[in-house]
C-alpha cells in the first residue's frame, strides 16, 4: 500500500497461491507415507506440524509422522523414531557432507522401515527455510526429489 503496487502484490499472491494449489492437486495421495523430518542430528531434531517444512512435505503427499507436536524443532529419542517406524526419512541438513553422514548415520538401525527400504533421502535448499516467495519453488523441487527417489513401501 506504500508503494501503491496493491494490484501487482495481489496478482503474485494470486499466482503463488495457484502454484501451491497445483502442488498439492499433482501430489494428492489417498494414503500419505509417514516422514521424519530431520534437522540436526545426535540428538535428532525433527520439526512440529506447525513448521513450513512440514506444510512443504504435506504439500509433497506426506504426512509428518511428528505432526503433532507444536514445538518448532523438538529432540526425538530413538526410541520414539523407532516406534513411529516412519516410511521416509528426510534429512535436511546444511550441507552435502553433512547430510551424507546423518544419512549414513540411519544403516545402523535397518530394522527401521525407511532404512530398509532405502527411503533415507537427503534434500538440501535453504529456501525451505526463509519465508518468502521462493519456498513455493522449494517445494516444488522437494516434491521431484520425493517422487524421484524408490517408492514407499506402505
Amino acid at each position: 500500500m506504500l508503494l501503491h503496487t496493491e494490484g501487482e502484490a495481489h496478482q503474485a499472491a494470486s499466482a503463488l497461491t495457484s502454484r501451491i494449489a497445483a502442488i498439492r492437486a499433482r501430489y494428492a495421495r489417498a494414503h500419505a507415507p509417514r516422514l521424519l523430518l530431520q534437522v540436526w542430528d545426535r540428538p535428532v531434531y525433527t520439526l512440529g506440524g506447525g513448521q513450513i517444512l512440514s506444510d512443504a512435505a504435506e504439500a509433497c503427499g506426506y504426512s509428518n509422522v511428528y505432526a503433532e507436536l507444536r514445538d518448532a524443532a523438538p529432540a526425538v529419542s530413538l526410541e520414539s523414531i523407532a516406534a513411529r517406524d516412519p516410511d521416509v526419512i528426510l534429512v535436511l541438513a546444511a550441507d552435502a557432507p553433512t547430510a551424507l553422514q546423518w544419512t549414513d548415520h540411519w544403516q545402523s538401525l535397518p530394522a527401521l522401515r525407511a532404512v530398509k527400504n532405502k527411503r533415507v533421502i537427503s534434500f538440501i535448499d535453504a529456501r525451505l527455510s526463509r519465508m518468502g516467495p521462493e519456498v513455493v519453488s522449494a517445494t516444488e523441487a522437494l516434491c521431484t526429489r520425493l517422487a524421484t527417489s524408490p517408492a514407499p513401501h506402505p
